[in-house]
């Protein structure tokens, strides 16, 4: 499910720097999304501080989708085995989440101990 997930390997990546190319340069901008791989992310960066990603926890992730659900659930529930799905989908988000905190390790920028977000060190901001 890792593999083949399209949003997962940066699919519509290049619209939304298609978004962002068309906006005033003194416009602050937050973007956030699974799509927004570090390896895509990262050359495009004015300065290396200019990016953060934040990794959720198992538990954060599961209360997440609690507060997501829906009266008869969601799309989960209309497979043949609710539990199982459920399940893969915990597993297959845990393997992107790894996947990530591997990424943004590797490009030099680890995630806090606390926070799960990038920390580093040569910014001003420390």
């Amino acid at each position: 499910m890792l593999e083949t997930f399209h949003w997962f390997r940066g699919e519509a990546f290049g619209l939304i720097v298609e978004d962002l190319l068309r906006m005033p340069r003194e416009t602050g901008v937050v973007v956030e999304g699974f799509r927004l791989l570090p390896h895509l992310v990262q050359p495009l960066l004015t300065a290396p501080g200019h990016a953060v990603w934040l990794l959720p926890t198992p538990d954060f992730r599961d209360a997440a989708f609690r507060s997501r659900a829906t009266p008869g659930g969601g799309f989960t529930a209309r497979t043949s085995d609710p539990e199982r799905a459920d399940r893969n989908i915990a597993v297959r988000d845990d393997l992107f989440t790894r996947r990530l905190r591997e990424e943004t390790h590797a490009s030099g920028c680890p995630p806090s101990p606390s926070t799960s977000r990038c920390r580093r060190t040569n910014s001003p901001s420390g």
